[in-house]
């Protein structure tokens, strides 16, 4: 699956890619691999930079939780 974020509020993000993709392993599990690729269109060039890459860690952080939450049911 294929997606593309438009809109993000509070904060603005410019989003280039987005691809999740679900392979069947056969013995009833799925191997799932997520991309998202963007950046955070704050004005400030240094905190911009700071934020993107902190936002950056909490996104992966956010994300292999959910994934883990989904792969225990």
């Amino acid at each position: 699956m294929q997606y593309q974020i438009e809109k993000a509020k509070p904060i603005k993000m410019q989003h280039d890619k987005g691809v999740i993709d679900l392979k069947d392993l056969g013995d009833g599990t799925t191997h799932v691999t997520w991309i998202s690729e963007g950046r955070l269109t704050v004005p400030l060039p240094l905190i911009g930079r700071l934020f993107d890459r902190q936002m950056q860690k909490q996104g992966t952080i956010g994300f292999s939780s959910i994934l883990k939450s989904i792969e225990s049911r």
